[in-house]
């Protein structure tokens, strides 16, 4: 019980202790989120139901969530990313109960308002009442960069989406409507201070408990609370598609700003945002709101400059090279916000050309010495996909199997006694960077597979993918004989990415199949299918394979959100390999129900052989 309200989880046999958490999760959120929302939970009893094969991670059902098993059940054997994930879950999921049931959208069109504001006060709850798991830090990696990748391509949306037709539904609650979403939220709240903007919501939700609202209702709540000017302010980053890159130059009378929009290929946008701004001049805080193209901003001669602490605005920064030689100095004692900003939006600049890979690895390797998941993790997974786009080219390979090196020399393979959820989380990433970019080390942690039971959780992922991707046919058996035994999703779905990852392409394409028979969960097939984009062995299969059962795959999980991340990250590796053939195949078989997710990955196609050609790999193959 919590208060008056009866709270159940219930799990498969044999699984009752791994709801223990999700249990006490729920009953502190229940408490934390009545008084943020200042308004009771509204009905007598909640059920969390965990449901083994599901198509979402979670749905919001009124007082009876349905959960896939894996992101509700916690047990022993659970890596501190999942641990932290499954608890966002929840939490999220009963924020939707007051900002989404008790107040629902009057249509599609603000299905923002359910999905954004639940994924920006998941991270708040979690931040406040269980601070050691750090989780502005997975706030930032995930949302924060999912909503910036795909609001830098041509084929985005805004995050109000102008629903007209059902098939359109699935692009109006995308990641980039999750991600965008909750961090405009959390820059507004910045600007405007926390209570203000509390007070906001609770007022939202006083006028229109029980009925529908739409998103003029929200803005309108937020100006009668805080006296700002919010809807002038919120309005063109909600319905407007795309965000700014704030450009900083040093001039002789102070520091010049100038914005334009920002895309990783060209485009003809001449929209203007008004950017609540937070710049730091040798560390001291100034604010401003910058709503016209350019601005001076007085600032010492010698003065160093950053324009996003905290990393609490939308925007990208971009620095002319005099200020990013001073920013550097010093940049591995700079909270991992600060690090993870520069180096997200130098990682978006490589992408669009706006810097040298020089340029981003000179900051890469400034972290040598840090130790924090979000700036040294999110830098590994960006250098994983550089490597898997352009590890044949020269000066990529050494960037990225040093910047893994490095980490994992110093992470180990096993936790130690007190450390963080988010020092395993980066063990794990680390790591996984490293067997993929390093075949003589993914052979050396290939030997430890044989004490699988024994492993620190976090290593376990990446040493399952080193035995499949070294150890042939022995290890793809070995490793379907722990696929067997598994009790759990969290479990299996290790064994089910890893078959995909084999070196041996013919048991690739025989893991595809297993898939679609039925042998792999459904849920993770996707997954599957988009860890196997990743494997160089299985390019040459994967393609032809596709072709064959695309239209199976979209008639069965057309409409969730599990295909269009499949598409948005399979199809550029896919296309970098088959680039006349992906295209073709798409051309002569259109797909009006995920045309706009297929146009999205096409342009990340042709963003991908950009970044080839810039560093010398020329056009990509032809077949």
């Amino acid at each position: 019980m919590a208060g008056a309200v009866r709270l159940t989880v219930l799990a498969p046999p044999g699984r009752r202790e791994e709801g223990r958490k999700a249990l006490e999760v729920t009953r502190t959120a229940l408490a934390e989120l009545e008084s943020y929302y200042r308004l009771p939970y509204p009905l007598p009893k909640l059920d969390l139901i965990a449901v083994p094969e599901f198509p979402f991670g979670a749905m919001e059902n009124w007082g009876a969530i349905t959960f896939r098993d894996m992101q509700l059940l916690i047990n022993p054997a659970t890596p501190a990313f999942e641990m932290r994930y499954t608890v966002a879950t929840i939490v999220h999921e009963i924020a939707h109960q007051w900002f989404g049931n008790l107040v629902t959208p009057f249509w599609w069109t603000d299905i923002w308002l359910n999905e954004s504001f639940a994924t920006f006060v998941e991270h708040k709850v979690v931040e406040k009442r269980y601070p050691e798991l750090e989780s502005e830090q997975d706030f930032l990696s995930i949302w924060t960069r999912w909503g910036f990748l795909l609001d830098s391509l041509r084929n985005n949306h805004p995050i109000v989406v102008d629903v007209g037709d059902p098939s359109e539904i699935a692009i109006a609650i995308d990641r980039l409507t999750y991600g965008k979403g909750a961090s405009v939220l959390r820059m507004i709240e910045g600007y405007l201070g926390e209570a203000r903007f509390q007070s906001g919501v609770a007022d939202y939700l006083r006028q229109h408990a029980g009925g529908n609202a739409t998103s003029q209702d929200l803005w309108e709540a937020l100006d009668r609370s805080t006296g700002e000017p919010v809807t002038r302010i919120l309005r063109p980053w909600v319905e407007v598609a795309g965000h700014p890159v704030v450009s900083a130059r040093k001039t002789a009378a102070g520091i010049e700003l100038r914005q334009r929009p920002f895309g990783f290929l060209p485009n003809r946008s001449t929209a203007v945002w008004p950017i609540p701004m937070v710049i730091e001049v040798d560390g001291r805080p100034h604010r401003i709101l910058f709503d016209t193209p350019q601005t001076v901003v007085a600032a010492p001669p010698d003065a160093t400059i950053h324009l996003n602490p905290g990393a609490l605005g939308f925007y990208r920064s971009l620095y002319d090279p005099e200020l990013y030689a001073r920013l550097l100095l010093g940049f591995d004692r700079r909270r991992p916000s600060d690090r993870w900003s520069v180096l997200d939006d130098l990682w978006a600049f490589l992408l669009s050309g706006d810097t040298t890979l020089a340029q981003y690895g000179r900051f890469a390797r400034a972290l040598d010495s840090a130790t924090d998941y979000l700036s040294v993790g999110s830098t590994a997974a960006h250098l994983e996909t550089l490597f898997n786009w352009a590890g044949d080219l020269p000066g990529v390979a050494e960037l990225v199997r040093g910047f893994a090196a490095v980490h994992s020399e110093r992470l180990g393979l096993q936790g130690r006694p007190g450390e963080s959820s988010t020092t395993g989380s980066l063990r794990e990433s680390v790591q996984r960077t490293r067997v993929r970019s390093d075949p003589d080390f993914a052979r050396r942690l290939a030997q430890r597979f044989d004490e699988w039971d024994r492993l620190d959780a976090n290593v376990r992922m990446p040493t399952v993918l080193a035995y499949a991707s070294t150890g042939g046919e022995a290890a793809y058996r070995a490793i379907r004989d722990r696929l067997a035994a598994a009790v759990s999703q969290t479990e299996a779905v290790k064994f089910e990415i890893a078959l995909a990852s084999s070196n041996d392409p013919r048991l690739v394409e025989a893991t595809f199949d297993l898939g679609l028979a039925g042998g792999i969960n459904k849920g993770n097939f996707p997954v599957v299918l988009t860890a196997a984009a990743a494997n160089p062995a299985a390019r040459e299969v994967e393609w032809p394979w596709l072709e064959r059962h695309l239209p199976e795959l979209i008639e069965r999980y057309g409409g969730t959100s599990i295909l269009t991340d499949f598409l948005d990250l399979a199809v550029p590796p896919l296309g970098l390999a088959h680039p006349t053939r992906v295209r073709g195949y798409f051309r002569d078989h259109p797909m009006p129900s995920e045309a706009k997710t297929i146009a999205r990955a096409l342009e990340m196609l042709e963003v991908a052989e950009g970044v080839r050609q810039r560093l010398g790999g020329g056009p990509t193959a032809s077949g």
